[in-house]
């Protein structure tokens, strides 16, 4: 009687343990592997997680949308779009055996998949009652993994609850969870590549955010006159075009370019010649950018194809260094003030370069030459310099002492010349401004100050600053002669100086070869003359920026019999000034 009692207990036993571990008996068609509410909590969010996250990526692409938000933190990254939800890239290699809900793309539509396992059978579409697949949109149903009471993975989309089966045939026992997403990568532009862990792999590329704008520099309603047969720059500013489409009159033709950072270029237009069989005399140029996601923005030109017709300058330049061959340039204007400038795209004909001037922008401030072997160099034009309807020839001869450069004239340079090549153009040294200071006025206005920080036989500009901190900053309104210095603007610069007296010394050099010579190149660049050899009135002292004492500092003398040295004058009494600015 007692051994069949303690049979009967062990029996009980045995089916407590099967219970309780999910042992399968013989007979039995459940098995229960259980999961603790934790873990079950834990795993659901991680894999539902990566389904909505996987649906707002697809929607965003759909959407056409972008990403103007990365955040990155331990193995996550967080993209927001613009308009889409956001979604959370987790990448923590874990890769329990689970399974999968994937997209596949089919006639550019996505639908839900299931992935379990690998091998050409692992990926299958959800399907509906209907057999139809389920498409990933923003209104559409988007899957959800749950665990079952026995420990088994489900599946409900669509308000169906479906069981989840392993690759064996039998119900995918929970066991942990299975990373979607394998890899995120940006590439220069911060377009962000994600790679999920499908099988076949899935690749998902989601562009930057980059605002779509495009605006002509040229007037969309007055009709844009071109002799026959030749071609006319437009320029634009624009962010976010890939590129340009164009509906034309017949026989018209147009191209584009752009600058080097995108944020503008140029649209050429080109006439017909007129020996056309079949070609339209007007009519209007459509401008259609193009973004990324195909988006189009429109603009109209009227134009008009006119015979004998001249509205653009052409340039023929001469006096180029040796070695140096054009293969292109840009035209930069500036307007009166040197404030603002606008850069126009030529055309090359032969040796020539059209293009056709900007209105309100009437100084040819300089071109930027691309040589036949795609080096570049920059020419500075002097402010008198126009750019004429017609033809014209120009000489950008090499920068030499008493040339002009970079807003002033050319007082010392620190190569030795001659040069060859864009080497020629590529100088460095310092220039004189045109401006003479108007009246005489005090290195200091008050006197026992010594301003020791302004004591540098070499550094100008140091010592222009260090006067100016000395009187409260570049916003006191004292009457001094660093502070008139620091306020030229010749040629539109704004890091002009007070020159030591070194550099008082080398202009005083060239000036004292033919004084005539160089007043009149003063005069021509729209500064005034030095006056000279009269009893008063005249410029005889100008300051330097060199501080000696608390009532002294250094000037410049060069009028008289003393002219070409360096004197002591006393800070309160008033001398003339003379700015410089460094180049390269």
């Amino acid at each position: 009687m007692k051994s069949i009692t303690y049979v009967f207990i062990l029996f009980i036993s045995i089916l407590f343990i099967a219970f309780l571990y999910g042992c399968e008996i013989e007979g039995e068609t459940e098995v229960v592997y259980p999961v603790t509410p934790e873990k079950k909590t834990e795993w659901l969010n991680r894999m539902n997680g990566d389904i909505e996250s996987l649906k707002n990526i697809i929607v965003a692409i759909q959407e056409k949308d972008s990403v103007k938000r990365i955040s990155i933190g331990d193995n996550t990254y967080k993209l927001e779009f613009v308009n889409t939800p956001p979604v959370e890239i987790i990448l923590d290699n874990a890769a329990y055996t689970a399974p999968l809900i994937g997209a596949h793309k089919i006639d550019n539509n996505y639908y839900w998949t299931q992935v379990i396992g690998t091998g050409t059978s692992a990926t299958t579409l959800l399907k509906g009652e209907d057999r139809s697949n389920y498409p990933i949109n923003k209104e559409g149903v988007t899957p959800k993994l749950d665990i079952t009471e026995n420990g088994t993975w489900s599946i409900t989309i669509n308000n169906i609850v479906k069981d989840i089966f392993d690759p064996e045939g039998k119900k995918f026992r929970a066991i942990g969870v299975k990373s979607l997403f394998t890899s995120i990568s940006f590439d220069t532009d911060s377009n962000a590549t994600i790679v999920t862990n499908e099988y076949p792999q899935r690749i998902h590329v989601l562009p930057k955010y980059r605002p779509f704008t495009f605006r002509l520099l040229a007037s969309t309603t007055d009709t844009l006159r071109i002799a026959s047969g030749f071609s006319i720059p437009v320029e634009f500013l624009s962010s976010g075009i890939s590129s340009f489409e164009f509906v034309l009159p017949r026989s018209w033709s147009a191209d584009y370019t752009f600058t080097e950072d995108k944020k503008g270029g140029s649209i050429i237009i080109t006439s017909p010649t007129g020996m056309e069989a079949d070609y339209e005399e007007k009519g209007s140029v459509e401008i259609i950018a193009i973004n990324q996601y195909g988006d189009k923005l429109h603009s109209k030109i009227p134009v008009r194809c006119e015979v004998g017709l001249v509205n653009y300058a052409s340039v023929e330049f001469t006096d180029i260094a040796p070695g140096i061959a054009l293969k292109a340039a840009s035209f930069v204007f500036a307007d009166e003030s040197f404030t603002e400038e606008r850069t126009i795209t030529t055309i090359k004909a032969d040796n020539k370069f059209r293009a056709m001037p900007p209105a309100g922008f009437p100084r040819f401030n300089k071109a930027i030459f691309t040589t036949e072997d795609n080096n570049t160099f920059t020419y500075y034009f002097p402010p008198t310099q126009t750019l004429a309807i017609g033809e014209q020839t120009i000489s950008i001869a090499p920068p030499q002492l008493l040339s002009y450069w970079q807003g002033g004239i050319v007082i010392t340079i620190n190569e030795t010349l001659p040069l060859s090549g864009v080497a020629a153009y590529q100088i460095s040294g310092k220039v004189m401004s045109p401006e003479i200071s108007p009246k005489a006025i005090p290195w200091f206005p008050n006197g026992n100050v010594n301003v020791t920080e302004a004591m540098s036989t070499t550094d100008g500009a140091s010592n222009t600053t260090a006067i100016i901190n000395a009187l409260g900053g570049i916003g006191t309104s004292a009457n001094y002669i660093a502070r008139w210095a620091i306020r030229v603007r010749s040629g539109g610069y704004a890091d002009w100086y007070l020159p030591v007296a070194e550099e008082y010394l080398a202009f005083y050099a060239l000036f004292s070869q033919d004084k005539v010579v160089f007043n009149d190149l003063m005069e021509s660049l729209g500064g005034k003359r030095f006056i000279y050899g009269q009893a008063s009135g005249n410029h005889r002292n100008f300051w330097t920026s060199e501080n000696m004492s608390n009532t002294q500092a250094r000037m410049a003398v060069i009028e008289g019999s003393a002219a070409g040295t360096i004197a002591a004058g006393t800070k309160i009494y008033g001398c003339f000034g003379l700015a410089f600015r460094k180049f390269n």
